[in-house]
């Protein structure tokens, strides 16, 4: 810091209105103004002007309140004094632009901070690239119903525009079968649906994926965040896969409900590829039907190589040992192929004669609640199954339609009812035994004395000839009774005759 030599002797040692030079380019806080109390009284104010080279001494001198002149002279710095652009600029002046540039200067750094940082809707989309499905054990494997949910992922999602829905019989584990097809894929999300009436399925998706739940709010915030994820992937035919499991229970409001906001991203917007899966086929009837948009998949019991193949692998009768091929065929026959069964089975630890009356009574007591709770429109359909080697359509029971007895249906267990093929089939192989038997103890009724057995009932003839024969001795018993009078021959020969009876009046 110096004071400018031609101003310091121009004033005859008198200082006027001149600028400090600092001698290197950089920004100052602009600096303090010094006042002297010169012989004619006058104020100086010293001004910072950008240079190239500093004189830090002088700057330090004057920060701590010393000036000295080239004479020896005094001088007293007046305090801090901000000049903005010009001397004498007013305070109010200088305040308002201050403010100004500090926000300024607090929205550019907002803004900067916010660009190097991730928004909600970046960090949704990761999630939903890293949402995967794993550790999918337990179960029966299915290789044809795999192949088949396959088909669907790999299609291309804006040809075909339609959700699946995956249903089977009791037992019959279709989750597993459906978690099995999309382990392992990119950007599956697996929902649970609740059993309450108000279901909001884009909040379920943030659950699952772990952000706020404003983040993903309706369709529109998620079609945001499937564009994104698209970005970053750089493929366009990609398409995130839901997976909604919906349990026995599940109100027909709450199924409306999801499958209406299902319906706007899978086939009018292509955003997402969905699958829904019933635990429960009878709870799918509640389902609006919809054949443009929908393709059904149904889930049965498992072959009898399927069923041998998840014995092997669970090392359950092995193929050493040469009685297992006999105990296998008789659990398979008795109780059945389904993936509740065999596991059952595996982790019952009993002989396989005691797992089978087990499951057989259990089985009863199935088809006996079931009974008591439908009555006798159920008793129609069972005597149709148990006549039938195979499933036995809707249509050939009678007069009992599929609306009355789908209620009772859901209720019980034993009997199920396909709403794709419109037929009737049993549960498991024991549920048919257990039908049998109940069907059995029905049409003949308890014994009040077991002591003693039931007399054997006589067969009433259900055979053709035996009702031919009756109805012909009825006809021929009716000729004669009309041909005995008008025949003298005949009439002669009884004295209960008509004519015998008009011989003796005549006489008397």
């Amino acid at each position: 810091w110096r004071c400018s030599r031609e101003g310091w002797r121009g004033s005859g040692g008198t200082l006027t209105d001149q600028a400090f030079v600092f001698r290197r380019p950089m920004f100052l806080s602009i600096g303090n103004t010094a006042r002297r109390t010169a012989r004619n009284g006058r104020q100086c104010s010293f001004l910072p002007v950008l240079t190239s080279r500093p004189n830090w001494g002088s700057r330090q001198r004057l920060a701590r309140g010393h000036l000295r002149s080239q004479h020896g002279q005094g001088w007293t710095v007046a305090p801090p004094k901000f000049v903005f652009f010009k001397q004498g600029t007013s305070q109010v002046g200088f305040a308002v632009v201050t403010t100004l540039t500090g926000v300024a200067a607090w929205t550019w750094a907002n803004t900067s901070v916010a660009q190097c940082q991730p928004s909600n809707a970046a960090r949704a989309a990761a999630a939903l690239l890293r949402s995967q499905l794993h550790g999918t054990t337990g179960g029966v494997e299915r290789p044809a119903l795999k192949r088949d949910i396959d088909r669907y992922l790999d299609e291309p999602l804006e040809s075909s525009r339609v959700y699946l829905v995956v249903l089977g019989s009791q037992g019959c584990d279709p989750l597993f079968v459906a978690h099995q097809a999309v382990e392992g894929r990119e950007g599956v999300v697996k929902i649970k649906i609740p059993a309450v009436a108000d279901v909001n399925v884009f909040k379920l998706i943030a659950q699952e994926l772990s952000v706020s739940p404003e983040t993903i709010s309706d369709a529109r915030d998620f079609r945001l965040i499937v564009r994104k994820a698209v970005n970053i992937k750089q493929d366009r035919s990609w398409r995130p896969t839901l997976m909604l499991h919906f349990d026995r229970g599940v109100s027909p409001v709450t199924i409306f409900s999801v499958e209406q906001q299902i319906r706007i991203l899978c086939t009018e917007q292509a955003e997402a590829r969905v699958v829904m899966v019933f635990s429960d086929a009878h709870t799918a009837f509640d389902l609006p039907l919809e054949r443009g948009r929908q393709r059904f998949l149904w889930v049965g019991a498992a072959t009898k190589e399927e069923a041998s193949t998840f014995f092997d692998q669970n090392n359950y009768l092995p193929k050493s040992d040469p009685r297992s091929e006999k105990l296998r065929t008789k659990i398979f026959e008795s109780v059945g192929t389904r993936s509740d069964d065999l596991r059952n089975a595996i982790e019952s630890r009993e002989a396989v004669d005691d797992f089978v009356q087990h499951s057989i009574s259990a089985a009863e007591q199935d088809i006996e609640a079931l009974i008591a709770s439908t009555g006798d429109r159920i008793k129609i359909i069972l005597e149709a199954m148990v006549k039938s080697s195979d499933n036995v359509p809707s249509t050939d029971v009678g007069d009992v339609t599929e609306s009355e007895i789908i209620e009772g249906l859901k209720a019980g267990r034993g009997v199920i009812l396909d709403s794709q093929q419109h037929q009737y089939l049993f549960a498991s192989e024991a549920h048919k035994h257990a039908a049998r038997q109940a069907l059995e103890k029905t049409n003949t009724g308890p014994n009040p004395n077991p002591s003693k057995p039931d007399p054997p009932k006589p067969d009433l003839s259900n055979k053709l000839w035996q009702r031919a024969l009756v109805g012909t001795i009825c006809i021929v018993g009716l000729m004669l009774w009309y041909l005995y009078p008008r025949n003298p021959g005949i009439g002669q020969l009884s004295k209960f005759s008509t004519g015998a009876r008009n011989k003796a009046a005549s006489k008397r």
